[in-house]
């Protein structure tokens, strides 16, 4: 595995498979069939934007969206590197993901490709893009050696700045995520593993990297969070493994189906996620299907075969 994909990945999923570990090559003798993951809901609640490598698994994966209902699949991109983490942009025009260790958008018609974060080697890139509500500025996730921190940029690409680094070895800040307000970043703040398992917190800070860190305990681990549109939620996936929800105004925090990368409908009703390729009461068994479910757990629905 390149350094990039073990400095990246160590921090965060998408950048696990640009490796290459989920490529035919790696999947020679394994059961696993084709890659579906990273599910983004349309801000209109349509479509939902995801990675995957159906149609080729000789290559990486690109990005892909489909409608809401699983139907209409259409492939964004096509190039030599491997895709993750799609990003609506509020007007559900154009699409900001990652490119091996670039980031890059495109419009949703194919068209006006351009790459915001041109700086990715062996062990430095950027990964996790997130849109601001207002459309002018984007979040991601700026790794280097051993360490990773927040940064904001214009989505044109211009104007980088950091705004949450961590102080402490061993500790890393990865997939940053708004508030439907646009005035704070909700990130996964993520300790040294402990007796082989990671943990750590949800961490908060003020979009302009003013103000310290806020830490909000949600399960033990808490990848991956989306915050809610209504801003009353945050979902994650607690160790990469449930998705749990967290109520900001009662702090209760439920504990629904197993599964990755949670992304929440229009009108918070429903989330969609990387269900995985096991049963979604079981133990996650890794990437392969696209599923929604009722924010409380129910009714249950994959999106993709």
């Amino acid at each position: 595995m390149p350094r990039l994909a073990a400095v990246i990945a160590g921090l965060s999923v998408a950048a696990f498979f640009l490796s290459g570990d989920l490529s035919a090559s790696a999947r020679s003798g394994s059961s696993l069939g084709a890659y579906y993951g990273d599910p983004a809901w349309s801000p209109d609640g349509n479509s939902i934007a995801f990675a995957s490598d159906v149609g080729d698994l000789a290559k990486f994966p690109e990005i892909y969206v489909m409608r809401a209902d699983g139907s209409s699949v259409q492939r964004l991109t096509s190039d030599a590197y491997g895709h993750a983490g799609p990003a609506w942009s509020p007007d559900g025009k154009t699409i900001a993901y990652q490119a091996f260790g670039y980031i890059d958008r495109i419009n949703i018609d194919g068209t006006h490709w351009k790459r915001l974060f041109a700086q990715a080697g062996e062990d430095f890139g950027a990964c996790c893009p997130a849109w601001s509500p207002n459309g002018q500025e984007i979040a991601y996730v700026n790794g280097h050696g051993n360490v990773a921190t927040i940064w904001v940029m214009r989505s044109d690409g211009s104007n980088k700045r950091r705004i949450a680094s961590p102080t402490a070895d061993g500790v890393g800040y990865t997939y940053p995520t708004w508030s439907p307000n646009g005035t704070w970043i909700a990130f996964s703040y993520l300790l040294p593993a402990r007796n082989g398992s990671a943990r750590g917190y949800l961490g908060l800070i003020r979009a302009t990297g003013r103000g310290r860190i806020k830490r909000l305990k949600l399960g033990y681990a808490p990848w991956q969070p989306a915050w809610s549109r209504d801003g009353s939620k945050i979902a994650v996936s607690d160790t990469l493994d449930r998705i749990e929800v967290l109520n900001l105004r009662t702090g209760r925090i439920s504990r629904l189906l197993t599964g990755q990368h949670p992304s929440w409908s229009r009108g918070g009703t429903s989330i969609v996620y990387d269900c995985g390729s096991g049963s979604p009461t079981r133990t996650y068994r890794g990437p392969g299907e696209i599923c929604t479910m009722r924010v409380d757990g129910s009714h249950m629905r994959r999106l993709t075969h």
